[in-house]
């Protein structure tokens, strides 16, 4: 899901229930499932804040009723990335790849991967999906184990 349309969800547009779609840049609706945890999250999400968004701004005197202004989750992700000692490159978006890679690892089709992705393609879906030295292994190792033979041992006495 695209940055500007996760900072732009109205409370209306997410039933914890998830009987609601929202309409995505290519003016489809989309039904994006929710696990437990983030229904968790949602949940006990403060009812009490007057603003629509999910992510409202934090600037609530100047910018009441107004979501959360793109720049601050990449600013508060390279604050934690440098605490952190880790490298500033890496992006917000950087955690689609990581999403899909996690779905992938776990054994989930790359159709069903395609959808939660909201992609109209696998091929999109695939630049989305890395791999590593020992999913590799494992894949290649799967081979060996399909193909040795079956052995029994029978009983001597006939």
């Amino acid at each position: 899901m695209q940055r500007g349309k996760t900072l732009h969800f109205r409370r209306r547009q997410i039933a914890v229930v998830n009987d609601e779609n929202f309409i995505t840049k290519s003016g489809k609706n989309r039904y994006i499932p929710m696990n437990g945890l983030l229904k968790d999250v949602l949940s006990s999400h403060p009812r009490h804040i007057t603003n629509p968004y999910i992510f409202p701004s934090i600037y609530q005197e100047k910018r009441a009723n107004l979501p959360l202004h793109a720049d601050v989750p990449r600013n508060r992700l390279k604050i934690a990335l440098k605490e952190a000692g880790l490298s500033t490159a890496f992006r917000v978006h950087d955690l689609r790849h990581t999403f899909g890679t996690r779905l992938a690892e776990k054994g989930v089709d790359p159709r069903s991967i395609m959808e939660l992705m909201g992609h109209s393609n696998v091929s999109m879906t695939m630049r989305y999906l890395h791999t590593n030295a020992s999913r590799l292994m494992d894949a290649v190792g799967r081979l060996e184990r399909e193909a040795k033979p079956q052995t029994t041992v029978q009983d001597a006495t006939g």
